[in-house]
């Protein structure tokens, strides 16, 4: 059982009215404590209890893997979460805070993972205006962006040069990972990649689940609520992927493979990007050349 949950003060300000209401969550989902929801929520225990003590606003990802753990509404507290963020820039102090400060929303691990830029990249307009499209679109579910083609097409270098011009987009980072699916070596495998991005994403060594299917649902808890740009580069399949696919369309992946990824297209709705070899005209301009023959006499 957990610990005795304090009642509310009817003179208690929105924060604490919030915070009161996180405690009831957890009192609705058997008073679990605090450590057990930790495991399900991918965060620490002390994380989770200062969250719904009502002396600082907790930032929404810390509030979204909290509900999802005690089994709540996560869309309706998302939207809470916002209204009350919007109200704190006007507090002029909280009620009941500790010594006066401000509450406000904390910042979680904002990882900037993508490569260097490819120098002086050229064309691709089409595709890149593709990528633009589906990154605007608003869906229910996370986007998958697929980019195809054979070895050597400049698959990654448009990806990686689309991420950068967009990065700014993505307030709570990137993350970038070469799935090695075509190397001489082995391909990653998804289980070491998710241990990799939870670490990034500040989860301690003592709190990272053994098994693929934990580590995949700590991941897409973490990632709940966060605007983030995932690259997976050079996937040797739909399988290698799946397990790296946040859960929540406020984040956006891009996928690089010479496969076609046909199970990721039919199951999880990934757009599939072909690319060809470097239109004649987008060739030209890259090395400075007229647009056609002709032009240069």
């Amino acid at each position: 059982m957990g610990r005795q949950e304090r009642p509310l003060d009817p003179a208690a300000g929105p924060l604490q009215a919030f915070a009161h209401d996180l405690r009831q969550l957890r009192r609705g989902a058997g008073s679990p404590g605090y450590r057990a929801l930790a495991r399900r929520a991918g965060y620490s225990a002390s994380v989770l209890s200062t969250a719904a003590n009502g002396s600082d606003l907790p930032s929404l990802p810390v509030v979204l893997a909290y509900v999802g753990a005690c089994r709540g509404d996560v869309k309706a507290w998302e939207r809470r979460w916002q209204e009350l963020a919007k109200l704190a820039a006007e507090w002029e102090r909280p009620a009941a805070g500790p010594r006066g400060r401000r509450a406000r929303p904390t910042e979680g691990a904002s990882p900037r993972q993508l490569p260097p830029d490819v120098p002086a990249f050229t064309g691709r307009r089409h595709e890149i205006a593709e990528l633009d499209r589906l990154m605007a679109q608003t869906r229910d579910a996370v986007t998958v962006a697929a980019i195809a083609g054979t070895a050597g097409v400049g698959k990654t270098a448009l990806a990686v040069h689309w991420a950068h011009r967009v990065a700014d987009r993505f307030p709570d980072g990137t993350l970038y990972v070469d799935l090695c699916g075509y190397g001489r070596g082995k391909p990653a495998e998804p289980t070491h990649v998710l241990h990799a991005f939870l670490r990034t994403l500040g989860l301690a060594g003592d709190h990272l689940p053994d098994g693929l299917a934990e580590r995949a649902a700590r991941f897409r808890s973490l990632l709940a609520g966060r605007r983030m740009l995932i690259v997976l580069d050079n996937a040797c399949s739909a399988e290698q992927v799946r397990p790296l696919l946040p859960g929540h369309s406020s984040s956006f992946v891009v996928v690089t493979s010479r496969d076609g990824l046909a199970g990721l297209v039919s199951r999880q709705g990934a757009r599939r990007i072909e690319l060809d070899a470097r239109p004649e005209l987008d060739a030209r301009l890259e090395l400075g050349m007229p647009a056609s023959p002709a032009a240069a006499g």
